[in-house]
């Protein structure tokens, strides 16, 4: 008996299950930090952007390659995550469905429609000139002209403002048998970094790889709690005592 054929829906769901989570890692062949991103934060920047914007596949690879500290992210498995999403949302709207995400305003690098898309590009062209947008035929590629105009993502500042840049965070540097040369983290720092693992900041000026972990701690009595710790590199030549500035990246 011929197995049933999954649903887009389906494999949107499979992979949701599969990759939950964002996975960071270190590549030896290419001697960078890498992240594959969870399926549910490409969802996210794919549904966010709104009518008469546009993203491309890099921007949100950039994005993503900030958002967890790393070297790079995996454009590979960004780019495929991506295609299930198109596939499922026009599943989903095909089958009566109003809210989807809007898959067509991505486009690959280069404001090139995505010939892998619903439609082959047929139904990403279409939607995308009803929004406004002009495409035009570059070879045998489909381009949206001036695309650049139309990406998401903050606005510049005007020429006469100057952006506030963020404060250090000062900290008294630690010796700790469990974490080495550290600095203790506060609660407002630790969105700014990964959980766990490696990630990269400015110490006094210069930017040093370092390593953030954790412990459960019950030091005041009052239940189970985490704290957080940056164990910094022999090559900061700090000592305890020392106060050190860090910026993030």
């Amino acid at each position: 008996m011929a197995r049933k054929k999954k649903t887009w829906t389906e494999k949107l769901a499979d992979a949701k299950a599969k990759m939950p989570e964002a996975h960071k890692f270190y590549c030896e062949k290419s001697k960078q930090h890498m992240v594959v991103p969870a399926v549910e934060e490409i969802e996210g920047l794919m549904r966010r952007v709104r009518k008469g914007r546009l993203t491309t596949m890099k921007q949100m690879t950039d994005l993503l390659r900030e958002r967890h500290n790393v070297d790079m992210c995996c454009p590979m498995t960004t780019g495929i995550f991506a295609w299930i999403i198109a596939h499922a949302a026009d599943e989903a709207e095909q089958a009566g469905r109003k809210r989807i995400v809007p898959w067509w305003r991505t486009l690959k690098t280069g404001g090139e429609l995505n010939p892998k898309y619903p439609g082959k590009g047929e139904i990403q062209q279409r939607r995308l000139e009803e929004e406004g947008h002009q495409v035009t035929q570059k070879g045998k590629k489909l381009v949206v002209a001036d695309f650049e105009g139309a990406l998401i993502g903050p606005r510049k500042a005007s020429s006469g403002s100057k952006a506030r840049p963020k404060p250090d965070l000062v900290r008294k540097v630690l010796v700790r048998d469990d974490f080495g040369l550290c600095v203790l983290l506060p609660k407002t720092a630790w969105s700014m970094l990964p959980p766990e693992g490696p990630a990269r900041v400015k110490v006094d000026g210069t930017t040093r790889r370092v390593t953030v972990q954790s412990e459960q701690c019950d030091c005041q009595g009052k239940g189970i709690h985490e704290h957080r710790f940056l164990s910094l590199p022999k090559s900061a030549r700090l000592k305890q005592g020392d106060r050190v500035a860090i910026a993030y990246l």
